[in-house]
């Protein structure tokens, strides 16, 4: 035990120690409204691009990818480059049916967007922002589901002229699936499943006549054309006509030759000839077409190789320009979009030109799309995850090479199934958990730019580093020298020195101990010098010890339910340590009720405590948050999912339920910021950042501001999960994306309710009650949050019955009537001037006064301090106390544990 300190030694340690904790917990009672700034991404959009659709105006191209799961926004330049838009992913806020997404259209008043999904066999409907072009999900249709039926490997679609119905080609059910839509909400109605007597033979594709009475579909598994009637009124199919391709024998007149496995057809603008594709024949069909009966005679065949004709090879789309002088055809052998002139008397085709090699991008091309003003042409390349832009001559219809959208392969790690992100004290060193990647990430914020940079990748089995299978939790050691992170497989703790100036890495080793079983979180004391590991499959607590030079650690002790009364300890998976180091409590999978354990500061060692709640989690806590100001608890629940708000009762030790925020989806993610004003909630359901502001006196929280993936150029949020606030002289909160993104958004001051406000803090205090007396110390914050008006304060913080004495004095001011040089004894009374709250270096009209009172052995009391002011209209918040009661759950050797 150390030798108790003197009166003089512990007011000299306060002022010292609150005048330093004054530059961290600044005034700041302004609500943050999130400005989103930046996000880095290691997943694709673009793996497996196969289809686009422009909408009527030519404002956005829609673009889908079976293999990222995608249904990609582009928005044109004049160029013909693309710039992303709204990205929406299958199973990420909210939206299904774009597994394997095949195919896109667009109503035709561009109010609706439709995607098939072969591997969802479903079609799915989304609204659409006629001026920003974002889509809104509406519905999801799938095969054998109230009756569906004709979507099993959905492979195209289109909507009629009319609006009137939605065409679907299934070609794992031999089918076409018929719909009705609504005009208003897009929604979708079951017509039918045409199949015979047509025998469509696994149909790919489909398109109809400009007068919406004839629907054409090419089947590959009977190398087939059929022409089909449709009913305006009911959209209903009916069986008109059929051509095949000729293999050998005696040829029939509807047995054509060179039309083997055809992939493409469509219909020209003028009704006057149907097109075809085949990609094994390499050729291109042209039908004539009767404009009365929809009904079709074979006309020629322009085939690669024949005549002069190149770029044909592995032939499977075709796009007609609006002028109908030029066709242009996808090759995805040849690597090529060729252009063919057209006739606009007769239909027939003839060979002008093919872009293949020198242009990049256009590698296994799977569909041409001309642009709706004719300007443009695109070659769309799953294989090469990129969009190629020609510009297009409008008398010759040849294209010129103008820009390429492409999404390489990305050397980001680390980000893939996030499953935590840590900061470090510096605010620019950002660390990330990439559960799936089985690696750490490091990425560095730039606050000047407002951008996040990618750095480097730790790799779990790369240059010996071990440790990070499924590595579920990431820890920054205060000092920035040492990064820590566990692996639930491995059962470890992997040491990692920091390197470099934008927080570079080096494995250092491996740690393990009794009771890290299935190692789920840490948490690291404030001083650095003690880090706590939740073994979940071992239903344990594990402490180490941290060498501060070295970063290695040693184990001191190990807590495991049920043992020496231990209680509630079942798969621990989340902690936290109070501000003051002297308690940690523990949310694990199966208690509805915190696990308390009191914590000596300067050993790191813990006592088990019991702690009650009026009303447990009702359910698994997944994160859980001190108060800067160690007043409240914030605990995130599974299910329900919800954000608690808990006050810590000072004169029984009870965790006091306050308020109950219902969300939609907590994920793992939330935080408060340094000064306890706002705290950042992550909604996955939503795929939304959401901001609330904090009464530091009650508690309480009030939502202000929501940033969701997609909207307002946000995104990075599409599944967001962790979320970390750096220190608030940066001003940014960096969200974690378990879809595999990192965003950054600054914050900027709001203004909220209420005119005046006071926080008392209470930090590192040495209360009285041991043989020798003792200090208390008290940070007083006083500030005006109105811009319209000056605030007329009185201030006044009485000593506690039996107190032997008092000091107060101003620390800092900002558009005060008082200065740094006023301070006093004895009682705390004091009036003085705020100024409208404006632009000073927080942007408010404050005063930040220490409070320090000296107390006799034994005497235990309640401080307050209260605030008001003429006018003021919300003077609810103008008083807050605290006690010098021994820290809740705590036992009885408080005095001896503090002079420890």
């Amino acid at each position: 035990m150390s030798k108790p300190k003197t009166f003089a030694n512990r007011l000299s340690d306060w002022v010292t120690r609150l005048a330093f904790m004054s530059l961290i917990l600044a005034p700041g009672a302004q609500a943050q409204i999130l400005e989103f700034k930046s996000s880095i991404s290691q997943l694709t959009r673009l793996a497996g691009l196969s289809h686009g659709a422009w909408s009527p105006g030519g404002q956005h191209l829609y673009v889908v990818a079976d293999q990222d799961d995608t249904l990609v926004q582009f928005i044109p330049s004049a160029d013909g480059s693309l710039a992303f838009g709204q990205v929406l992913r299958d199973g990420v806020a909210g939206v299904d049916g774009l597994e394997g997404a095949a195919a896109v259209a667009i109503s035709p008043g561009g109010e609706h967007v439709y995607v098939a999904s072969g591997e969802e066999d479903a079609l799915a409907a989304f609204a659409r922002d006629g001026a920003s072009g974002e889509l809104t999900p509406v519905e999801v249709l799938r095969d054998g589901i109230d009756g569906i039926d004709g979507l099993l490997g959905a492979r195209f679609l289109l909507v009629s002229p009319d609006g009137a119905h939605v065409y679907v080609a299934g070609r794992d059910d031999d089918a076409i699936a018929v719909f009705s839509r609504n005009a208003t909400t897009g929604a979708l109605s079951f017509v039918e499943a045409f199949r015979r007597p047509a025998d469509l033979g696994s149909p790919v594709q489909v398109a109809i006549s400009p007068d919406g009475a004839t629907l054409y579909a090419v089947g590959t598994s009977t190398s087939s054309l059929a022409v089909l009637e449709r009913d305006a009124g009911t959209g209903a199919l009916s069986f008109l006509q059929k051509f095949e391709a000729y293999l050998f024998g005696t040829q029939d007149p509807d047995e054509i030759a060179g039309m083997l496995n055809p992939t493409a057809v469509l219909v020209s603008g003028d009704g006057g000839q149907v097109y075809i594709a085949s990609p094994i024949d390499d050729t291109v069909l042209r039908f004539d077409r009767d404009a009365a009966t929809g009904m079709l005679t074979y006309a020629d065949i322009i085939e690669d190789g024949t005549g002069g004709v190149t770029g044909l090879n592995g032939a499977t789309y075709l796009s007609l320009s609006p002028d109908g002088a030029h066709l242009y055809v996808a090759a995805r052998i040849d690597d090529a979009v060729t252009t063919l002139g057209r006739d606009a008397g007769t239909g027939a085709l003839s060979f002008l030109a093919t872009q293949n090699g020198g242009v990049a991008g256009l590698d296994f091309v799977e569909t041409v799309l001309a642009s709706p003003d004719g300007a443009l042409v695109h070659g769309i390349s799953g294989r090469d995850r990129s969009l190629v832009a020609f510009s297009r001559d409008g008398a010759s219809g040849l294209l010129t090479y103008s820009a390429i959208r492409e999404e390489p392969p990305t050397d980001v790690a680390g980000l893939d199934q996030i499953r935590s992100v840590a900061v470090d004290a510096g605010g620019t060193r950002i660390y990330t958990a990439g559960s799936r990647d089985n690696a750490l990430g490091v990425f560095a914020l730039d606050p000047g730019e407002q951008t996040l940079r990618f750095v480097e990748a730790q790799r779990n089995g790369v240059d010996g580093v071990r440790g990070l299978t499924s590595v579920n939790d990431v820890v920054v050691s205060p000092d920035r020298r040492h990064v820590y992170a566990v692996s639930p497989v491995e059962h470890v703790i992997a040491t990692f020195n920091v390197i470099g100036i934008d927080g570079e890495l080096q494995f250092d080793r491996t740690t393990s101990a009794p009771g890290m079983g299935g190692a789920s979180a840490l948490a690291m004391s404030a001083d650095g010098r003690h880090l706590y590991v939740a073994g979940r499959s071992d239903d344990a607590l594990v402490v180490f010890r941290r060498h501060e030079p070295s970063g290695h650690l040693r184990r001191l002790e190990t807590h495991v339910n049920g043992e020496n009364g231990l209680a509630g300890l079942v798969s621990p998976d989340t902690m936290a340590i109070s501000p003051d180091g002297t308690l940690l409590l523990v949310a694990a999978a199966f208690s509805s009720q915190p696990v308390a354990f009191s914590r000596d500061p300067q050993t790191g060692r813990l006592l088990h405590e019991p702690v009650s709640m009026a009303k447990g989690f009702g359910s698994a806590a997944r994160r859980i948050v001190f108060s800067p100001d160690g007043l409240h608890v914030l605990i995130a629940t599974e299910s329900p999912q919800r954000l608690l708000v808990l006050r810590i009762d000072f004169s029984t030790g009870a965790l006091v339920l306050t308020e109950v925020q219902r969300l939609e989806d907590t994920g793992t993610g939330f935080s408060i910021s340094e000064d306890g004003t706002t705290v950042t909630v992550t909604d996955a359901d939503t795929a939304s950042v959401q901001v609330f502001s904090r009464d530091p006196g009650s508690g309480l929280l009030s939502l202000v501001d929501t940033a969701t993936h997609g909207q307002a150029g946000v995104s990075g949020v599409s599944d967001p999960a962790p979320v970390e606030d750096p220190p608030d002289s940066l001003a940014h909160v960096i969200v974690g994306d378990r879809d595999g993104s990192l965003a950054l958004f600054a914050t900027a001051a709001a203004p909220v309710p209420g005119a005046i406000d006071v926080r008392i803090d209470k930090y590192l205090s040495e209360a009285g009650g041991g043989a020798s007396g003792g200090v208390a110390g008290f940070d007083i914050h006083v500030y005006n949050k109105r811009n319209d008006s000056s605030a007329s304060v009185f201030l006044e913080d009485l000593l506690p019955a039996g107190a032997l004495g008092g000091t107060w004095l101003v620390l800092d001011q900002n558009r005060s009537s008082l200065s740094t040089e006023d301070r006093g004894e004895g009682d705390l009374r004091l009036g003085f001037q705020l100024d409208p709250r404006g632009s000073g270096p927080q942007g408010l009209a404050f005063v930040h006064i220490l409070y320090v009172i000296q107390v006799p052995p034994g005497l235990r009391y309640f401080n307050r301090a209260t605030a008001t002011a003429e006018g003021d209209i919300n003077p609810k918040d103008n008083i807050a106390g605290h006690n010098n009661l021994p820290w809740p759950l705590l036992a009885d050797g408080f005095e001896d544990f503090l002079d420890d």
